[in-house]
C-alpha cells in the first residue's frame, strides 16, 4: 500500500499505517524501561532524533529521558542552586557579636562559635581592660576544633598584666576555622570585674 486517503473510515487505517496511533491511543509494544520503541518509531527518523541523541530509540529510558524526568531534575538543580546562592550571598560578610563577662576566678568562655555552617574567618576578640590595676592579671586561652564533632584543642595561652596591656583595649587575633573556635578568660589575680568584649568575624 503506497498511499491511503485520509477520509471517512480510512482515516484510522491511515494513522495506523504510519504508527501515528501510538502518539496518543495505542501503547508501545515495549513498556519496560529502557523502552525499545523501534517498532513504533523507526531509527533515525525525525522523531527518533528528537527522542535520542543518536537516532536510536531502542534504549530510551523514560525515568531519565522523558520531559517530566528532565523537569524533575531541573527542579532539583534549581533547589540546590538556590541553596548555594543563599550560602554564597552570606559569605564574607563581616559580623560582630559582643557582651560583658564578669570574671569569677574560673576559666570562662568569652567568645564561642560552636558549629559554623562552613569555613569562616574569625578576625579578633577585643576586651576592655580599662579598669585593670597593677595588681591584676588575666589569662586568655584560644581553642580550635579541627574536625566535625571533635573536642576543642588548646592552641595558645596568654597571660596579661596591666604593664602588658598597652593600650587598655586588649586585642586577640584569631585564625580561619571550619569546625569551631573558643576564646576563654580567667582572672588569675586581683578583683573580679566586668569586662566588655567584642568579636569580629567573616562568614
Amino acid at each position: 500500500m503506497s498511499r491511503i486517503e485520509i477520509s471517512g473510515g480510512a482515516s484510522k487505517e491511515a494513522l495506523e499505517y504510519g504508527n501515528l496511533d501510538h502518539l496518543a491511543l495505542t501503547a508501545c509494544a515495549d513498556v519496560t524501561d529502557p523502552v525499545d520503541m523501534t517498532a513504533e518509531v523507526a531509527d533515525n527518523t525525525v522523531l527518533a532524533n528528537i527522542l535520542s541523541n543518536d537516532g536510536n530509540t531502542s534504549d530510551y529510558d523514560r525515568s531519565t529521558d522523558s520531559l517530566e524526568a528532565i523537569s524533575d531534575r531541573i527542579t532539583i538543580i534549581d533547589t540546590v542552586a538556590d541553596a548555594i546562592l543563599a550560602d554564597t550571598a552570606a559569605m564574607l560578610v563581616l559580623t560582630e557579636s559582643g557582651g560583658t563577662l564578669t570574671t569569677d576566678g574560673n576559666e570562662q568562655s568569652v567568645y564561642v562559635n560552636e558549629t559554623p555552617a562552613a569555613a569562616f574567618k574569625p578576625i579578633c576578640v577585643k576586651i576592655d581592660c580599662t579598669a585593670h590595676t597593677a595588681t591584676e592579671s588575666i589569662t586568655i586561652k584560644l581553642y580550635y576544633r579541627i574536625k566535625s564533632g571533635g573536642e576543642y584543642i588548646l592552641q595558645d595561652t596568654i597571660s596579661y598584666t596591666l604593664t602588658t596591656i598597652v593600650p587598655a583595649l586588649l586585642s586577640v587575633d584569631l585564625e580561619p576555622n571550619r569546625y569551631g573556635v573558643k576564646v576563654t578568660m580567667q582572672k588569675t589575680a586581683g578583683t573580679n570585674r566586668a569586662y566588655d568584649w567584642e568579636a569580629c568575624y567573616e562568614v
